[in-house]
């Protein structure tokens, strides 16, 4: 009845060093990933911040256009939309372009 008795015994420290080792490995693949997302990110965040200054400055032109010209507002804002429209179709355009996260 002893034959088996501590042939196949359960040993708790070797399960406990490969659970170590898979998160060591899933830690290094989580800062590899992270390293690669910080790198790519600096050309979108650049063409993000181009678009914000875009937008403001057509803000600024939809309130300084009317008072030079001495023209309605919705005429200059319709224009300016159109133009809008177009740096947002571009913007939008060139993200396709980007690498998948």
């Amino acid at each position: 009845m002893k034959k088996n008795r501590g042939k196949q015994k359960y040993n708790k420290n070797q399960d406990d060093n490969s659970r170590n080792i898979v998160q060591a490995n899933n830690a290094v693949q989580e800062v590899s990933q992270k390293t690669d997302y910080t790198q790519q990110s600096d050309i979108s965040g650049m063409k993000v911040a181009l678009f914000w200054s875009i937008i403001l400055v057509i803000i600024f032109l939809a309130w300084l256009l009317p008072k030079l010209f001495n023209t309605h507002e919705y005429t200059i804002e319709r224009w300016l939309m159109v133009v809008f429209a177009i740096v947002l179709g571009f913007f939008l355009y060139t993200l396709k372009d980007e690498p998948k996260i």
